[in-house]
């Protein structure tokens, strides 16, 4: 077990180190690196926000976002693509833990992951064919 750790693991834990000393060395690329997982944050929690509004909600824009971080923890656990099933579960029981009704939160959480997990894909696929057919990829 200790040649294990020796060989595969303290090497990495170097490797991470070294690029976290090489970051904080360069502040405004830490600030954007914390910006923008600000940004991506705030954003799918504003789409959560907007979707449970959309379908008479109260929750309020802290719920939504604790919500969506949470809930996504806790579904990066599932071994589905995407956390397809378990993305859903996670949203729809925390924002009832909130105190959303699940006539409110279910199809809130569906309109979310179309909006934010679906319509990404069937607009990327054709881009991203575009792409590969003029060798850009």
């Amino acid at each position: 077990m200790a040649g294990w750790l020796a060989t595969a693991v303290r090497p990495r834990l170097q490797e991470v180190a070294k690029d976290l000393i090489e970051l904080v060395r360069e502040p405004r690329r830490l600030a954007l690196i914390v910006l923008g997982c600000a940004g991506t944050t705030l954003g799918v929690a504003l789409a959560l926000w907007s979707s449970v509004q959309a379908f008479g909600g109260g929750a309020t824009f802290v719920t939504c976002t604790v919500v969506t971080m949470v809930g996504g923890t806790l579904a990066s656990a599932a071994p589905t693509p995407g956390g397809v099933g378990a993305v859903e579960a996670a949203l729809i029981g925390g924002l009832a833990a909130f105190g959303v009704p699940a006539a409110v939160g279910v199809p809130s959480v569906l309109l979310y992951r179309v909006l934010t997990c679906w319509l990404p894909v069937f607009i990327g696929w054709p881009v991203m064919r575009w792409l590969a057919d003029n060798d850009m990829v």
